[in-house]
């Protein structure tokens, strides 16, 4: 028993020094449904990944919801059960014992730029409260060029209860779940060299992806779909994917498909309706933030979210009318 309550960044930070001691450790928090085999799944990264200093955790929990964005996620399947991702994860994860010394001897340095200002990062994380450990993690790794593995079918689940942290209950994280008696014959785990499906500190597709993907464009662009990258950030690049106004696009790319990159790699005709990405030369962005507009939101999150039948039901449910 602790004599003191350390609060949520030293806990973390606790109980991941176990790893030192017992090699690995596995973090479940008290607000998460977990999967049966997420013990077995756990068990088979660490042994996959065990060797790659690129790998900087792994991750039970498969996000369908852009946490910086407020915006839905989906990722590109890549045939294999896991894929990359330069975000930590909070809801089910995993660090060997070198990983996790690796972030705390990065943690301790007194070299370290200030976090509020490193534009790899996103405004609203930089933006979380000093109790947050997980953008310190984030930090790490972004300045360590490091990856976390993901599933594409959830090990766990957040459920978003009212709390400490959380006003009200919310359902943005909670995940699909599959059937706990299933029968389940081993996974197959991406390999640590295959970037052809990987998403960046913004859970963007990397621009590394989207080159192994089509040869037309080299893997110095960045893409900005989601339209919250800072233009600093943009402006590290030579070439942006983004669905900002532009005033000149080299290409245009209709947004009719999902996952978003399919737009990209399989780009279609212009379509009335669709909302579009704009090819552009970095040095050509303005610094306007993206707006959402009425064919983005559609895309995002469906047709019925500005029908008239949604915002009547919406009226009858929270005014009785």
């Amino acid at each position: 028993m602790r004599s003191r309550r350390l609060g949520l960044r030293e806990h973390i930070l606790n109980l991941g020094d176990l790893s030192r001691d017992h090699g690995s450790v596995l973090l479940l928090e008290d607000d998460l449904t977990i999967d049966p085999y997420a013990y077995e799944f756990a068990k088979a990264n660490m042994s996959a990944y065990r060797d790659d200093s690129d790998i900087a955790g792994h991750a039970l929990y498969a996000p369908r919801f852009n946490e910086f964005a407020w915006l839905p996620f989906e990722a590109l399947e890549n045939g294999y059960d896991t894929y990359f991702m330069q975000v930590p994860c909070s809801w089910g994860q995993l660090w060997t014992a070198n990983q996790w010394i690796r972030f705390r001897e990065w943690l301790g340095r007194d070299d370290l730029p200030d976090l509020r200002e490193d534009v790899r990062l996103p405004r609203s994380l930089r933006r979380w409260p000093d109790s947050s450990w997980k953008k310190h993690f984030a930090h790490f790794m972004a300045s360590e060029d490091l990856w976390f593995t993901y599933p594409y079918r959830s090990f766990s689940t957040n459920h978003g209860e009212g709390g400490s942290h959380l006003k009200s209950k919310v359902h943005h994280f909670q995940t699909p779940m599959p059937l706990p008696d299933r029968t389940v014959r081993g996974w197959s785990l991406c390999p640590s060299e295959d970037r052809s499906v990987a998403y960046d500190a913004f859970m963007e597709p990397c621009g590394t992806a989207i080159s192994l993907n089509r040869d037309d464009l080299t893997d110095d662009v960045t893409v900005d779909a989601y339209g919250i990258k800072p233009p600093e950030y943009l402006q590290k690049f030579s070439w942006v994917i983004t669905s900002k106004a532009v005033r000149h696009a080299e290409a245009v790319f209709p947004v009719s498909m999902r996952p978003i990159e399919h737009s990209i790699l399989q780009p279609s005709e212009p379509k009335a309706g669709s909302p579009n990405l704009y090819l552009v030369r970095s040095a050509l962005l303005n610094d306007e933030g993206a707006s959402l507009s009425k064919e983005w939101l559609r895309y995002w999150l469906g047709s019925f979210v500005i029908s008239r039948r949604l915002v009547s039901r919406f009226l009858k449910a929270f005014w009785g009318r």
